[in-house]
């Protein structure tokens, strides 16, 4: 359906893109100007302060008289009048953006006079920054990683706010409450804001396909700080500005408030679902029962947030942690019955006190929740090993993006555990074999694991027995992983390929069909069985179903009283050789065929990219990342290799 006000700023857009250099300016002045009306003005120009500090020029200005300040020449605007600049760059790169960043950060830090604290009405007492440029010669995500770095470590009021490419997208940041998982916008804080209060907010660096809507997304951010730039704005097109400008948004690592006011990287054991939720209290009416509030505690930088859900006000009950925590206490409503309070500083043990001392002072009753799931412990590691991070992490982050319909996602992930559990318990068999072997082989040759006899020597322990458990637990484990599991979440997300455990004439008509439908997906499945899944299923049967056992451990005397061990084989392939291959083989094809099926489920805009060995970040190394699909990185590609699984 045809919107008037989009379908123009897309126009605009278009004649940006494709003005000549010598007509650029003033197609842009023309094309902003159009989206704000009286008192706001458009035109290049400079921006200097009250010390007679200047910034370069830029080639748009949008500017409201709000001070009387007089401008010396045509060209130069009082900074406290400039709403917004927009510092245009042919083509960006990674040394262009940070020299259009330092153009931006000296107009943040022109001085500006103080505005009168309207509390009911708040004022913005900075210049919103764009850097528009009209194309870029790197991929958008090297830009934002930069954008990010940038920023990092400057005060929030000093952030450059964002990057535009034209026909292409967008680099700028946006806002999540605590407990929310939906993304709002966000504009320059006033300057000494987070002074005062520290709001339980993540602020998210986000890359968004735009295509031909770039220029709504930039006039709609400008439109949207007027209002806040000059109180009394009004914008009445604002809601239709970005319709059908696309709804994907791929987000970096993001950032959080800490006590003092400062933005910081959320740390790791609070990102990506790693932090669990302290179990809530729920605050009734002693009589009649009714529900008044759940309140929960969550660990936020060097401090906490109190979330409250139901209709009693927070600011009352925060009261009861104390006046110390309070001093830079306060609320923010971020929904019709949710309440959150500021960063505080206080840990879960103050929280607790707080709800102990609200049931003994009040009439209400005040109650833990009492657990409804068990805790179980999965690994003994984290994400920063390759598997965990790559297999687990990794495959969820994706899968977020593949299926973001919540019922859907729940759906696929009880068919993805099928898969996962039994990979992680053949992950197990596959160590404590080689654990088992190398112990074995070195007790032989220590002479601790032999008797001498005088008809010999006899092997004392029961290796044989542990060691022949383990392999049956891995062919097991291992078969179920890849024939039931990785089977059940392929086929959930549309991908059969049940064809591959079929006898040959079944399995030979199923890819030729999947040749025709999806040539890359059936070469990657050929090889998977040509080389490796074959063998694996079959030594699972003969295992199950053909009386096969792991033959005995053959020892032989050499150099006249040196034994040696020779290790059992299973087809052909020693046995710790054998589980080690194929638990790799394994890892590989359950990490790459989930993601090629996500990547087939991807929005429009959002495309899959590899991220080099060498690159990935040792807290989490992840393999892939979620890139933009016209002007990211380069998209990864499905093909079967047989490099080992820490050398992808």
């Amino acid at each position: 359906m045809a919107n008037l006000t989009s379908d123009r700023l897309r126009a605009s857009g278009n004649a940006i893109h494709t003005a000549a250099p010598s007509e650029f300016e003033g197609v842009l002045n023309k094309c902003v100007g159009a989206t704000l009306k009286f008192p706001f003005k458009c035109s290049p120009g400079r921006l200097i302060d009250s010390l007679g500090q200047a910034s370069q020029r830029f080639a748009c200005v949008i500017q409201a008289t709000r001070t009387t300040a007089p401008a010396a020449e045509s060209e130069n605007v009082p900074v406290d009048n400039a709403c917004a600049i927009v510092d245009f760059v042919e083509e960006l790169d990674i040394e262009g953006l940070r020299a259009a960043h330092q153009r931006s950060l000296v107009v943040k830090r022109l001085q500006r006079i103080e505005l009168p604290n309207v509390k009911s009405s708040p004022v913005a007492d900075g210049t919103l920054c764009v850097i528009y440029a009209r194309r870029a010669s790197v991929p958008i995500d090297e830009l934002a990683e930069e954008f990010s770095r940038l920023n990092e470590g400057l005060e929030h009021f000093e952030w450059v706010d964002m990057i535009a490419i034209s026909a292409t997208a967008v680099i700028c940041y946006g806002c999540q409450f605590a407990g929310r998982s939906d993304i709002g916008g966000v504009m320059p804080p006033s300057k000494g804001a987070t002074q005062r209060y520290s709001p339980a907010w993540y602020i998210i660096p986000t890359m968004q396909a735009t295509a031909e809507g770039t220029f709504n997304k930039v006039a709609s951010h400008i439109a949207a700080y007027s209002v806040f730039f000059l109180p009394g704005t009004v914008v009445p097109e604002w809601k239709d500005m970005q319709a059908g400008t696309g709804k994907t948004v791929i987000t970096l690592a993001p950032y959080q408030y800490d006590v003092a006011g400062n933005l910081r990287l959320v740390p790791p054991e609070h990102y990506a679902g790693q932090l669990l939720p302290s179990r809530p209290f729920v605050v009734e009416a002693a009589r009649p029962k009714e529900l008044l509030a759940t309140l929960t505690y969550i660990p936020w930088q060097d401090g906490g947030v109190i979330l409250l859900r139901g209709k009693l006000p927070l600011e009352g009950l925060l009261i009861f942690l104390g006046r110390e925590a309070l001093l830079r206490g306060g609320v923010v409503r971020s929904g019709p019955q949710s309440q959150d309070s500021y960063v505080l500083p206080i840990t879960q043990d103050d929280f607790q006190f707080m709800m102990e001392r609200l049931r003994k002072q009040s009439n209400m009753v005040v109650r833990q929740v009492q657990p409804k799931f068990v805790m179980e412990k999965m690994a003994d590691e984290g994400t920063s090993t390759p598997f965990m991070a790559r297999v687990f992490m990794g495959l969820l982050q994706l899968r977020n993006t593949a299926l973001p319909i919540d019922k859907e996602r729940e759906e696929f992930d009880k068919t993805l555990d099928s898969a996962l559990t039994p990979l992680m318990s053949a992950r197990t068999a596959v160590r404590e074999v080689l654990r088992l072997w190398d112990a074995h082989v070195a007790d032989i040759a220590s002479g601790k694991g032999v008797r001498v006899t005088p008809d010999g020597f006899a092997v004392v322990g029961d290796f044989h027995r542990s060691f022949r458990r383990e392999i049956d637990s891995f062919l097991y484990d291992a078969a179920k992983a890849l024939k039931e599991g990785t089977q059940k979440a392929g086929k959930a997300t549309g991908m059969d390929i049940g064809f591959l455990f079929q006898k040959q004439g079944r399995y030979q008509k199923g890819l030729e069909a999947l040749k025709g439908s999806d040539p890359i997906l059936a070469d990657y499945v050929e090889k998977t069985r040509n080389r490796w899944s074959e063998r694996l299923i079959n030594a699972r049967n003969n295992l199950d179903h053909g009386g096969w056992t792991l033959p005995k451990t053959r020892y032989e005397v050499r150099n006249g009283n040196q034994i040696f061990a020779q290790q059992p084989r299973i087809d052909g392939t020693p046995a710790a050789e054998f589980v080690s291959f194929m638990f790799d083989r394994l890892s590989c094809f359950v990490e790459e065929f989930l993601t090629y099926c996500f990547q087939k489920r991807l929005p429009s805009g959002a495309e899959i990219a590899e991220i080099p060995v060498a690159s990935r970040p040792p807290q989490a190394p992840q393999r892939f990342q979620l890139t933009l699909q016209v002007g990211g990185r380069p998209a990864w590609r499905l093909q079967y290799s047989e490099r080992r699984f820490e050398e992808i």
